[in-house]
């Protein structure tokens, strides 16, 4: 059987699906009370648009939990409401809209609504920057172009998230005789408020297709959506006929293009390599307790742990009883995540093993 670390989708499904968020995004800010909620049929938002209008938007899982958070509700009861007595919830939330001051002291604060196909997908800070997919792409797509060897290994564009996991062939290095691992590129971003906009370097090794992402800080950014106060009202979006009036300067947006070229250059592949090729003189004389300190430091779950434990075992005789063989069977178990994103928090988890090698010792 051949494995192959998490995949999503086709790079032309991620491409076509960017774009068609791109026409249906509209994002506001908003003073809070501008906004109202009812119970009445799904539960939604009504905007006040200030010109006489109000827009009505459903509200996703993650908004509502932003919700939660802005106004310091309890996030179990929260959602016991939205469940249960969704007419309780928006008289709740009406009642701290329309105070002057909110209970986390924010006042009468101004907030950015990030919405997408009639939905509230992230309801953030007015100094939210927004750092999107489509301008990634727009940015990075002209780079992607000058290696033409790229594979695009795993992509993939959630609720929150998007991922681009691509390696280069011609940059590889050998951990043992035999023992092929690519070098490569990972970006992320999350347009929601759900973690950073990241560029960083990663691994796939050929044995096994496991990928694995590495903070290594020369070449990584990772990019907080901090920015500026913005005012009250519409947050434009560039149109297909201007697709450089992009809402990113240019500092940033050379910045992206200077790191994947960067990063695709390979020259910090040999930290990389001496920290596998070190990684296999460590042995494990307990894999049980090994996989413990994973579980008891709230890495990985019980159940991940159980699977981790079962792959160290099952590849120990290609692995060998090392810090490797643990560092190759965590990578491996993200491919057996159903979730797309906890797949690449295993992928990364790899890498924090290999500098673990203290406590397995």
């Amino acid at each position: 059987m051949v494995f192959k670390m998490k995949t999503g989708i086709k790079m032309t499904e991620l491409t076509t699906e960017i774009k068609r968020q791109q026409v249906t995004k509209l994002d506001f800010i908003a003073p809070t009370m501008s906004i109202t909620f009812t119970g009445m049929g799904e539960f939604a938002a009504l905007i006040d648009m200030g010109d006489g209008n109000t827009n009505r938007f459903t509200i996703t899982a993650h908004a509502h939990n932003q919700l939660a958070a802005y106004l310091g509700i309890n996030k179990t009861y929260y959602q016991k409401m939205l469940q249960n007595e969704q007419g309780l919830l928006a008289v709740n939330l009406n009642q701290w809209f329309q105070r002057t001051e909110l209970p986390n002291d924010h006042g009468n604060a101004n907030r950015m609504v990030r919405t997408v196909d009639g939905k509230i997908r992230a309801f953030l800070s007015d100094s939210y920057l927004r750092i999107d997919n489509y301008d990634i792409l727009i940015a990075l797509w002209p780079v992607f172009q000058e290696y033409p060897d790229l594979d695009f290994q795993s992509v993939n564009i959630t609720e929150n998230q998007m991922y681009l996991k691509v390696t280069s062939p011609k940059n590889t290095f050998e951990v043992r005789k035999g023992d092929i691992v690519q070098a490569g590129v990972s970006i992320t971003n999350s347009e929601t408020g759900m973690g950073s906009f990241k560029i960083q370097p990663m691994t796939y090794r050929l044995w096994c297709l496991n990928g694995c992402t590495h903070e290594e800080r020369g070449d990584t950014i990772k990019r907080t959506h901090r920015g500026s106060v913005q005012g009250v009202g519409v947050q434009g979006f560039r149109t297909f006929s201007n697709p450089r009036n992009s809402i990113l300067s240019e500092e940033m947006l050379t910045l992206m293009q200077t790191s994947v070229r960067n990063v695709l250059s390979g020259d910090w592949m040999q930290k990389i390599a001496d920290k596998m090729k070190h990684a296999t003189t460590i042995h494990i004389a307990d894999p049980v307790k090994a996989v413990e300190i994973l579980t008891k430091r709230k890495m990985v779950s019980d159940a991940e742990g159980d699977l981790i434990l079962q792959n160290y075992l099952k590849y120990s005789y290609n692995n060998g009883e090392t810090l490797y063989g643990l560092f190759n069977a965590v990578t491996r178990s993200s491919q057996d995540s159903e979730d797309y994103t906890r797949a690449t928090e295993l992928e990364a988890l790899g890498d924090t093993v290999l500098d673990m090698y203290h406590a397995f010792a």
